[in-house]
């Protein structure tokens, strides 16, 4: 995409996500984030039973709009219609923000009688009630009261996010409804696990197979990208999660959407869990080169004619941070300490 994907590719893109195509002999039809269609939505298939994805159109399925018989091209209603969570008590009576400034003062929700199960349900009905368009702070900050905010000079500490009996409880709701919430949502749900540091094994397992089974040519560029690293953050190793992002990854098509941040967290969280993708690296360093070539140093943006911008929910653009020194310097040491060498990571290293 030149532009991250205009209004009409994402109402579509949203509208196969809630109600995807069962197509003939039992592929599902969807459309791949805007990021990576060049002007006009784009379709893949799942096929539920083996696995397997399809970015040409399988054997057997006829274009869209043709006449198709038995099954072929029914609606799935998979994410139409959550169960009803439990609207009772005062935080579905109070705003985001006001939950924020409660979830401040420690001990104060449960001196109102506020369960963690309570702050829960609110927590997932504030991502399930909207579609996203990118993983973007500025979309998820007014929905994630859970996140109380944090000084940048300081960094994210424990105390800019909710005690862990909150973590636990929503994790458990949010296992069973993970088909009624956006992946993308999901991807940054998880994100806010990762930085108090609240493990639930059974929440990461089931995250990543969801995410596996269908989802992964639906997230934007940071989405895809975090999830890796938040596993690698979390401690929670998902065999089939980190190899099903690797094969997303070296599509050229989402090779090329890739903004620096996303090759920084790739490579951390492939190297930090010794998962050792040689193919994988050289696509990663090919593409890191092709940034750092075009780009002007003297910005500390990367220009929107090298790479398309982040576009929120409010159409406000948000260009993509350029490579600093800094992540320079972390990404040599995962390509050293994969092992990686040869001609791409070479050519990479000079660029550098």
């Amino acid at each position: 995409s030149t532009d991250g994907g205009g209004e009409a590719e994402f109402q579509e893109y949203w509208e196969f996500w809630q109600h995807p195509q069962r197509r003939a002999g039992g592929w599902l039809e969807r459309r791949v984030h805007p990021q990576l269609a060049p002007s006009e939505p784009l379709p893949y298939w799942y096929h539920p039973a083996s696995g397997e994805y399809a970015f040409e159109q399988p054997r057997g399925v006829r274009p869209q709009g043709e006449h198709e018989l038995l099954a072929d091209a029914s609606v799935v209603e998979e994410a139409a219609a959550p169960p009803r969570l439990p609207r009772e008590g005062p935080v579905w009576e109070m705003s985001c923000k006001e939950l924020k400034a409660l979830l401040k003062q420690r001990g104060k929700a449960a001196h109102l009688g506020i369960r963690p199960e309570d702050l829960a349900a609110r927590a997932v009905d504030e991502y399930e009630s909207w579609l996203p368009r990118v993983q973007s702070w500025h979309d998820y900050v007014d929905h994630t009261f859970w996140f109380m905010g944090h000084d940048p000079s300081v960094g994210f500490t424990r105390e800019s996010f909710a005690d862990d009996a909150f973590y636990h409880a929503l994790a458990q709701l949010v296992i069973p409804r993970l088909n009624f919430m956006h992946p993308i949502n999901i991807a940054y749900l998880t994100w806010t696990f990762s930085r108090p540091g609240v493990v639930v094994p059974e929440f990461m397992e089931a995250v990543g197979n969801h995410l596996v089974d269908g989802y992964l040519p639906m997230l934007d560029r940071c989405a895809l990208c975090t999830v890796v690293w938040v596993f690698w953050k979390l401690h929670s190793p998902h065999q089939r999660l980190f190899e099903a992002v690797a094969r997303e990854l070296k599509r050229p098509v989402r090779m090329r959407s890739l903004a620096p941040r996303n090759f920084q967290n790739t490579l951390i969280a492939y190297s930090r869990m010794r998962i050792v993708d040689l193919e994988l690296c050289d696509r990663l360093a090919m593409g890191i080169k092709r940034l750092l070539s075009a780009h002007d140093p003297s910005s500390p943006k990367t220009a929107t004619h090298v790479l398309f911008s982040y576009t929120c929910l409010s159409g406000h653009e948000v260009a993509a941070d350029a490579f600093r020194i800094n992540s320079l310097t972390v990404m040599i040491r995962a390509f050293n300490d994969l092992n990686a060498s040869g001609f791409h990571v070479e050519s990479c290293f000079e660029s550098m």
